[in-house]
């Protein structure tokens, strides 16, 4: 193997990358044909000459008393030449940007597959995953050549994803204030280390007589700029929104610890039942769990398995207790979203503070609710209802009020990933009898893992195929959105007008505050960077009677112990900083309140006329623009897009239906 491997993966790689620089060479025409500056000269050219002899025929024919006729058809002509090579472009760009999408999916697609075989059928597990690690390498070879030997089209590529609406409104999300706490939370162990660097790095360059010496400066010019651009940011709620993030890092890394405990704690409990009991219980227990935000589906599902499919509780054996586990957990999915949407969501619904921070007149719930809202099925509803989280998908669907019975039809396909998922911890009790069965639990995790990635990724596809057909109606504002719009600017007011800068804040508030976020950012990077020095695993296969809680051989060990006192602290390190805060808002909030109470009725009146004044959007596209008249389908698609100066093409337009309105008159004239 060691002398006949490496020979052959030289050969391969060899062959691979001839074919790359082969697809190079064979589309150089048509990726020639995408130089927009060239393209660009030439329609200028053309466009220029069209119009000097269109020009010159006019007057030849004017004096022929025919020219109206004739200059239209000159100027279709001109036009049609200008709607070639634009044409030419765009059809060459799309061309090309469809060979590297398919060349990537088939790559990706055949890594996947050679995974599953590999997983299914190799005895030697090396010899797998140096394959996979070679398809990979060669993605990221694909990816990078494309880059290179075909700059226009992934700058082309790239500048089209910008423009999508939702990747603009991810682009603005990303300028958000949690965004860059959760940046921050993420970056601040390492944040220490930087700043040496950076200070060693000046030092050196002012030692070598590179960089001039700078009064006050201690740091590199960058890492200046970047900080002299943080000491600009509103500090106050950015520290509020890391403790927010610190907390939501340490509760989604404990609470798996914890359920197995319960798991296992219910799983003894239930030895001595009959199976259908157990059933039942397993049922029962499954979907209270559900109701609860923090806890996944996927910590659920294998327990199923591994209590309903041990052959020592199972009296039909083994694969039948598969299939019932199986059946188990579909029934508790969709019973779960049920009691989630009707009991939870649409009680929520009812509160328009609730409405207000689920953000339901907000263009991004605005185009959920309008994929959801379709009439019948559709693949979109599928994606959301299947692949969003559990718990605020369902109580999102409640608090939009949409129908139960097409909610639970679209959360149908949910089963391509309940069955792999359950069969985890079902094969996970065969692991002791043939290292078969150890692979098929781990290719059903990867299978699970699969299929949630396609539906986030469908997710995102359905929310930006609505934004495409509808922005205008999703951005537009509705009238039955007024107290909610209402309840935003009222918010916003209170906030500017009670807005409380960092240096309104006593020294040692402050210093309090922002110790105790330091803090807990360090606690939850303990718990999920050193998470084996701070818990001792527990499976759901463990012993709860072995199970100790505290100690070197417990289940949380002296640095974990450590961790939870210092998490303590941290917080009630932030509840000093909101006391204050509550004493001193506590005058301005009801002053400010009392002034916007008093405007609201002008305030909803100036609205809605507002709202009354303006016209529905015209044209098409997502920027509303006029299509252009006589132009190829594709043109009108692409030709803005393409980033050419479209000024030519509307003079011309224009000329035309001047000269069509003279006719007109003209021929009433005669009339």
């Amino acid at each position: 193997f060691f002398q006949g491997a490496p020979p052959a993966c030289i050969g391969v790689s060899m062959f691979v990358f001839a074919g790359f620089t082969f697809m190079r060479v064979s589309m150089n025409s048509a990726y020639s044909a995408t130089d927009q500056i060239k393209n660009q000269m030439i329609l200028e050219v053309k466009t220029a000459e069209s119009r000097k002899t269109e020009q010159f025929r006019v007057q030849m024919l004017r004096a022929r008393a025919a020219a109206a006729q004739n200059q239209q058809e000159l100027c279709m002509s001109a036009a049609d030449k200008m709607q070639q090579y634009l044409i030419h472009h765009i059809s060459q760009m799309r061309r090309l940007s469809k060979i590297v999408k398919s060349v990537t999916g088939t790559i990706v697609a055949l890594i996947l597959a050679l995974h599953i075989a590999f997983q299914m059928t190799s005895a030697i597990s090396h010899i797998g995953v140096m394959v996979q690690g070679y398809m990979l390498a060669y993605l990221l070879t694909f990816l990078l050549f494309t880059f290179v030997s075909f700059n226009r089209v992934s700058k082309q590529m790239s500048l089209e994803m910008l423009k999508m609406p939702m990747v603009k409104n991810l682009v603005a999300a990303s300028q958000s204030t949690s965004v860059r706490a959760l940046v921050l939370c993420l970056v601040l162990p390492l944040l220490p280390i930087l700043l040496l660097v950076s200070a060693l790095n000046e030092r050196v360059r002012r030692c070598r007589g590179i960089m001039p010496r700078r009064p006050g400066q201690i740091v590199t010019e960058r890492v200046g700029i970047v900080l002299q651009q943080a000491r600009a940011l509103e500090w106050l709620p950015m520290v509020g929104w890391v403790y927010i993030c610190a907390c939501v890092v340490i509760v989604f890394r404990i609470s798996p610890v914890l359920l197995n405990v319960l798991l296992g704690w219910m799983s003894e409990m239930m030895a001595g039942l009959h199976f259908w009991l157990i059933f039942a219980v397993t049922g029962a227990v499954g979907t209270f769990l559900f109701m609860l935000p923090p806890v996944p589906g996927p910590v659920i599902y294998p327990f199923a398995g591994i209590v309903l499919s041990d052959p020592e509780k199972c009296p039909y054996g083994f694969f039948w207790g598969c299939t019932i586990s199986i059946v188990l957990c579909f029934v508790m999915k969709l019973a779960a979203c049920a009691l989630q949407q009707k009991g939870i969501g649409e009680r929520l619904g009812q509160n328009l503070a609730v409405r207000q921070a689920c953000g339901v007149h907000k263009p991004l719930m605005r185009a959920i609710e309008a994929v959801l809202t379709q009439p019948g099925l559709s693949w979109g509803k599928y994606m959301i209802l299947c692949g969003g989280p559990d718990w605020p998908t369902s109580v999102l669907a409640g608090i939009l009020k949409l129908s139960l019975t097409q909610c639970l039809i679209g959360t149908l396909p949910v089963g391509l990933s309940i069955i792999p998922m359950t069969l985890t911890g079902s094969f996970y009790l065969k692991r002791a009898e043939s290292e078969v069965w150890t692979r098929t639990g781990n290719l059903m995790l990867f299978l699970t893992t699969a299929v949630s990635a396609v539906f986030w990724a469908g997710i995102g596809c359905a929310i930006q195929d609505e934004y495409d057909r509808n922005e205008k109606e999703l951005t537009r504002p509705r009238e039955e959105f007024l107290e909610l719009e209402w309840l935003d600017y009222r918010s916003a007011q209170i906030a500017e007008r009670c807005r409380v800068r960092w240096s309104d804040v006593p020294a040692v508030v402050r210093s309090v505050y922002v110790g105790g976020a330091v803090l807990s950012t360090l606690c939850a990077h303990l718990f999920l960077w050193c998470s084996g020095r701070c818990f001792t695993p527990f499976t759901l296969t463990d012993d709860i009677n072995d199970l100790i809680w505290f100690g070197s051989d417990g289940l949380i060990k002296p640095v974990g112990a450590i961790g939870f006192l210092l998490i303590g602290v941290s917080y009630s390190m932030a509840t000093t900083y909101k006391i204050w805060l509550r004493q001193h808002l506590l005058a301005p909030m009801r002053e400010a309140g009392e002034v916007l109470d008093k405007e609201e009725d002008s305030w909803k009146a100036a609205w809605l006329e507002e709202l009354r004044r303006q016209k529905p959007a015209t044209g098409i596209g997502p920027q509303g623009n006029l299509p252009l008249n006589n132009l190829h389908p594709d043109l009108e698609v692409g030709v803005t897009a393409a980033g050419y100066d479209t000024s030519l093409i509307e003079a011309d337009k224009e000329q035309q239906r001047g000269e069509k309105q003279q006719q007109q008159q003209q021929q009433q004239q005669q009339q």
